[in-house]
């Protein structure tokens, strides 16, 4: 807004400055044309029912003034934009970082709680949330207890959410029997659920072959002969690693399927939705289920907090333009005062003195009186 105001602005003065200007040169010519034929003069007779035309001093102090203002506006405004834009990315950066470190906690503490549905420590883990100011709360949700399907991992097993009653088929929050029914989520684990699938169509060969092993192992430990024990202790080292490595691509699908909703766009933040959801599943291999899915842990934030600060960020930048353009001001029109009068006094000499010979009918009375202009530029 402020910008378009600014362009109506140059453009008015641009109109209003070439019409006059056309409006003069159609005078002076009209003028001339009357003085070389002898005419009346137009212009003396136009002047009597119009108000008297800008002074060469007054119109210079008013293109200064102008130019100062327009200069000095487009380039706070330009740059009081670029800053904002900078820092809105910055702090929209900061904010989904901070989150995605929330979340890596979360995932960590539901992996090490989850598999053994341990409540008491599941539900500790929604008062991470007390780090960000701008988290409403965190849920954890998965697969129904002693379920081992990654079809349905809507139900609740921890959270701190104040409306989590309403969002369930039961006014009675139970842990890991509640269901939620809340349309978002139920969407995002839909979409889990068929990721599920895909892993476990990758992970089955690795899978199978840790599940192998394992029975390997176990039969070898079972022996008393020391080449068996020997043997079983080299397969429990392969299978370490074996599990380590189907950890780590885990690993890697869950950050890959973190999420927002809507879109969290650091570049584009969104001033008309406040208000996100950031999720990250829970994977982890449990016996040989083929089931690597198992929860869904998923926080609220605002970005409310975010765009007031940015928003009086603005107004501070507007504040400091209009003080900055406010000084330029005055320097400019003491300048275009200054500027103004250098080149219009010599003028004004010059026309007292035409005037004084013109009134002068003893033209031998003009001698020594000659107009003394000291500058050396054009005009003098």
């Amino acid at each position: 807004f402020i910008i378009l105001a600014v362009i109506l602005l140059v453009l008015i003065f641009a109109v209003t400055t070439v019409t006059q200007n056309l409006y003069e040169k159609k005078l002076t010519e009209r003028e001339i044309n009357s003085l070389m034929k002898g005419a009346a003069m137009p212009l003396s007779k136009s002047l009597q029912k119009q108000k008297r035309l800008p002074s060469l001093k007054r119109k210079l102090m008013r293109f200064t003034f102008s130019l100062v203002v327009l200069i000095v506006i487009a380039i706070t405004l330009e740059n009081g934009f670029s800053v904002v834009r900078l820092q809105e990315q910055t702090m929209a950066a900061g904010l989904e970082n901070r989150t995605e470190v929330l979340l890596e906690s979360l995932f960590s503490g539901v992996k090490n709680f989850f598999p053994a549905n341990n409540i008491l420590e599941l539900t500790a883990l929604p008062g991470q949330a007390d780090a960000m100011d701008e988290v409403k709360y965190v849920t954890i949700i998965g697969q129904k207890m002693d379920s081992t399907s990654a079809e349905e991992l809507n139900y609740v097993w921890a959270t701190n959410d104040p409306d989590i009653s309403v969002k369930m088929d039961d006014y009675n929050l139970v842990y890991g029997q509640s269901k939620l029914t809340d349309e978002t989520i139920n969407k995002i684990t839909g979409e889990l659920a068929e990721l599920d699938k895909i892993i476990a169509a990758d992970l089955a060969e690795l899978s199978e072959k840790i599940e192998e092993l394992d029975k390997q192992a176990a039969g070898l430990y079972a022996s008393s002969l020391e080449e068996e024990s020997l043997e079983a202790d080299r397969l429990s080292n392969v299978i370490a690693d074996l599990r380590n490595q189907l950890d780590a691509k885990l690993n890697e699908y869950s950050k890959n399927a973190a999420g927002s909703s809507p879109q969290f766009d650091v570049n584009n933040l969104d001033r008309s939705n406040t208000d996100y959801i950031f999720y990250r599943p829970v994977m982890y291999r449990k016996g040989s289920s083929g089931n690597y899915i198992h929860g869904v842990v998923y926080l609220e934030l605002s970005t409310q907090s975010l765009i007031e600060s940015l928003d009086r960020e603005m107004r501070n930048i507007v504040i400091f333009g209009v003080a900055v353009a406010l000084v330029a001001v005055l320097i400019g029109v003491f300048g275009s005062i200054i500027f103004a009068s250098l080149i219009v006094r010599p003028i004004k000499k010059l026309e007292a003195h035409v005037i004084m010979v013109g009134q002068t009918k003893n033209k031998a009375l003009l001698k020594g009186k000659d107009v003394e202009i000291k500058t050396k530029d054009e005009v003098g």
